[in-house]
Order: structure tokens, then C-alpha cells, then sequence
């Protein structure tokens, strides 16, 4: 279905550029337009309960503290092997 709309919204896009006033092409473009609109639901905003948001959060806060402290581990094994030469 997410592939469909985007594909459908290329190809009007690549339609829409293309000067031409063709019976042909407006067809192709109507079709287009109308495949991308029967797919387009994929966009909308998505729901979440409190609880599942919750959930997303403290995944996002622990992993954003994991990195921080992979980063300061680098950063000191940077700082020895400068200090030290080790």
C-alpha cells in the first residue's frame, strides 16, 4: 500500500512536468491522481495510546543514554591514548 501511493504519486509528478496537452496524457494523469488518492489513507496521522507512547519514549530515552555514554567511553580511549600513548 506505501509503495503503491508513493509510485502513484511519481508518476504523477513525472505526468504533471511533462508538457503536453494530449487527451492521452491528461487520461494518464487522471489515473494517476486517482490511484494516488485511493491509496493516500497510508498518510494520515497514525494513533497511539499514552501507554504505547510511553512505551516509544523510555525506549528513545534509554537508547539516547546508551549512545551518550558509548560516546563519552570513546571519548576517554581517545584522551589515554593521547595522554599515554597507550
Amino acid at each position: 500500500m506505501v509503495l503503491g501511493a508513493v509510485s502513484a504519486l511519481c508518476e504523477f509528478s513525472l505526468h504533471a512536468s511533462q508538457l503536453s496537452y494530449y487527451d492521452l496524457f491528461h487520461n494518464a494523469l487522471d489515473n494517476t491522481l486517482n490511484r494516488f488518492y485511493n491509496k493516500k489513507g497510508i498518510f494520515q496521522k497514525q494513533t497511539m495510546s499514552k501507554s504505547a507512547i510511553a512505551k516509544v519514549d523510555k525506549q528513545l530515552a534509554r537508547e539516547s543514554l546508551q549512545l551518550q555514554k558509548q560516546k563519552i567511553h570513546m571519548l576517554y580511549a581517545a584522551i589515554e591514548v593521547q595522554v599515554y600513548g597507550a
